[in-house]
């Protein structure tokens, strides 16, 4: 149990954290000594409300394979404002070769400070550093609010991994034994906003989980369509049995039925397995993530159906 030592309220803490906010009054303080400290403490407003945020839900949902084409008829049953603390950190790696060739590199790396993520957020989720702005305790009010579970320190080393890592691969394209200098320095802690939506289509619940500050959606689930999902199971099953029928024809022609059948059998499998299972699901999860990395559900289906069609041929 820790006292603020501004407004008395007492609550609880996680063991091994430096610094701690108030959930009461928003003051930062260190909880060993219970001094307060104002500085390196920020938070990122919200720029998309959650009638927005919940547009960009159902219209990224919308794009998915096998989701009804109306879901856009589902309705929200809960929605929560999550505000995720963030360690911030600055790296910076400076490499010189004997020669004079030399190479500079600096980041801006945030970590999420929680061991046990309140809502799914995929690890390579990247936070942006600008837009962040001092913390204001009133932000308290209008959601869930979580102090760190990780110190500052834990995190340092990652990110002079990177910086180290990043400089010495373009000092070595100079030479060989290059001299490299690396700091990393605690820039502060930020809390960021995520908006969580349970939302209802026809009898079924689903989860949504966009971003607060730029509307990505980050986690979604919807139903999938019965005719969606038999499209799935067929062309898992054409692809077993294409590498059954291929793997025959080469164990004929090489004199070992049972190896060419075998090994036919196990290609097949590989490439049916991820269809025969996500026909199996009624409910499916989905990232916009993907998008932005220029691949998603559509897509992916398009690749193995070509894939498909490379075994057969």
């Amino acid at each position: 149990m820790t006292t603020c030592p501004y407004c008395k309220a007492e609550f609880d803490t996680t063991p091994d954290i430096e610094y701690i906010t108030c959930p009461y009054c928003g003051t930062v303080f260190q909880i060993k000594t219970g001094n307060i400290k104002a500085e390196n403490h920020y938070f990122y407003p919200i720029n998309i409300d959650s009638t927005l945020a919940f547009k960009n839900l159902i219209s990224f949902l919308s794009r998915q394979y096998g989701a009804p084409k109306d879901i856009n008829n589902a309705s929200i049953t809960k929605r929560t404002l999550h505000y995720l603390p963030l360690h911030l950190y600055e790296g910076k790696g400076y490499a010189k070769c004997p020669n004079g060739s030399e190479t500079y590199y600096e980041t801006h790396e945030a970590y999420l400070a929680l061991v046990n993520l309140p809502i799914p957020i995929y690890h390579e989720y990247k936070f942006p550093v600008r837009g962040k702005v001092y913390f204001k305790p009133n932000i308290l009010e209008y959601g869930k609010y979580y102090n760190p579970e990780i110190s500052d320190d834990g995190f340092k080393s990652l990110v002079e991994s990177s910086v180290y890592n990043k400089v010495s691969r373009e000092i070595m394209l100079s030479c060989s034994n290059p001299q490299i200098d690396v700091t990393v320095n605690y820039q502060g802690l930020i809390h960021y906003p995520f908006w969580e939506f349970t939302y209802q289509y026809n009898n079924g619940s689903y989860k949504g989980i966009v971003d607060a500050v730029d509307g990505i959606v980050v986690y979604a689930e919807y139903p999938q369509e019965l005719g969606h999902r038999e499209i799935f199971a067929t062309i898992g099953t054409i692809s077993i049995i294409a590498g059954l029928i291929l793997g025959t024809t080469s164990g004929f022609f090489i004199g070992n039925l049972l190896l060419g059948m075998l090994g036919g059998l196990i290609s097949g499998v590989i490439g049916g397995l991820r269809l025969l299972l996500r026909s199996a699901e009624h409910k499916v999860k989905a990232t916009q993530l993907k998008e932005r990395m220029g691949t998603t559900n559509k897509e992916e289906l398009k690749e193995l159906i070509r894939n498909l069609g490379k075994m057969i041929i």
